[in-house]
């Protein structure tokens, strides 16, 4: 059960989940509380009265840093939405479901990210992680998710802060593993140069790339500098899933540089072609359709045959007519079976199918270029029949 930072109601409130609106009320109410400063009272003020070895405090300006008296202290205690705020919020995540539940995810995310923005809470902040993971968008559904993951935890928060934090700690690895990775190897002509290493408009030491470097989705130029070394870059495409590699040689200035070397871990196997477990699933059902029916009509025949007319011959015209009567049942039964055998058949070619499919696709792009085209399979149907080709 998704749990979001109000109840999911169309139009009344939700009896359920009303004392997690208390709850959330309640834990408002305390942080603004605990940002108003003391007023001090007639004894304190007559305490800090000034004497004469205290002139010193008595005279001294204010403390900068200190708040004003009644005012919040921003830096040390977070903003805490107003009810207005509050409401606006929970209008707004009430109109992201609507939207997720018509299949607008788009809609659905603006209106995430709006309540999120006012309320910057797990509960709206998962919700934005997973609509942006549905989208395919999976680098800023990762960082979003993280961002949850990590969040501070505060204090007497609300349970369902609780809940959406270690949700979020549980789908973070799902994210992590569909976002691209890039690792890069730098070797200098005259060891020790410091390097620098650009991907893209982004900047890392070899230290920072001795490990994989989690980065969107797209095309990047690899660029690697160094003092006394001649700049050396190449062009890479990461997309989904991919674990790219790339090893640069900085050669003097001077001297031509060696031509990079840009390589990708294979990609997962490629998943069962749907058409496995649908092609299968009706060949099934055919089959078991096609023998009931077919079992039935042999029923129907055989008591026609035996007991109304044996060997052909009817005692009487009522007896003929019963005999008609399951005959033409028979008939009927075995057009089902006939049929339901058919597409039996054509379920196990598909199903089949399926299979060569998925043993035959290519490799992803962006994958160690194979010594030649993998087998590209091609289902071919006719009136009497199937076949699967493969071309080479």
């Amino acid at each position: 059960m998704r749990v979001v930072f109000r109840p999911h109601v169309q139009s009344a409130p939700n009896p359920v989940m009303r004392p997690f609106w208390i709850a959330l009320s309640c834990f408002a109410l305390s942080t603004a509380a605990a940002a108003q400063p003391a007023k001090p009272t007639a004894s304190a003020t007559a305490t800090a009265a000034p004497t004469a070895t205290s002139a010193p405090v008595a005279t001294s300006a204010p403390d900068a840093t200190a708040s004003p008296a009644g005012a919040p202290n921003a830096p040390s205690v977070p903003n805490t939405p107003s009810p207005q705020d509050r409401a606006r919020a929970k209008t707004l995540m009430d109109e992201g479901d609507e939207k997720l539940d018509a299949k607008d995810l788009e809609g659905a995310l603006a209106a995430y990210q709006a309540a999120d923005a006012i309320m910057h809470v797990p509960t709206t902040g998962i919700e934005v992680a997973k609509t942006l993971s549905k989208l395919g968008r999976v680098y800023p559904a990762y960082e979003a998710m993280k961002a949850v993951a990590t969040s501070q935890a505060v204090e007497g928060e609300p349970e369902p802060f609780v809940e959406a934090r270690e949700e979020a700690k549980k789908l973070i690895s799902a994210l992590e593993a569909r976002v691209p990775t890039l690792r890069v190897t730098v070797k200098l002509a005259v060891p020790g140069a410091a390097v620098t290493v650009a991907v893209g408009d982004r900047k890392f030491t070899l230290a920072e790339l001795a490990n994989p470097v989690l980065l969107p989705p797209g095309k990047y130029r690899v660029l690697a500098t160094a003092e006394g070394h001649a700049a050396s870059s190449v062009d890479v495409e990461l997309r989904e899933s991919d674990r790219g590699q790339v090893a640069l040689v900085l050669a003097k200035l001077n001297e031509p540089p060696p031509l990079p070397t840009v390589t990708a871990l294979p990609p997962p196997p490629p998943s069962l072609s749907p058409l496995v477990p649908a092609g299968f699933a009706i060949a099934g059902v055919g089959l078991l359709t096609g023998a009931i029916t077919g079992a039935l009509a042999l029923s129907q025949a055989n008591q026609a045959n035996n007991n109304l007319c044996p060997l052909g011959k009817c005692p009487n015209e009522e007896t003929r007519k019963q005999a008609e009567s399951l005959y033409n049942t028979a008939d009927a039964l075995a057009v089902v079976a006939d049929i339901s055998f058919v597409v039996a058949a054509v379920g196990a070619v598909m199903g089949v199918y399926g299979i060569s499919v998925s043993i035959g696709s290519p490799p992803a792009p962006g994958a160690a270029s194979p010594a030649k085209q993998a087998k590209r399979p091609t289902l071919i149907l006719g009136p009497t029949g199937g076949a699967v080709r493969f071309q080479f």
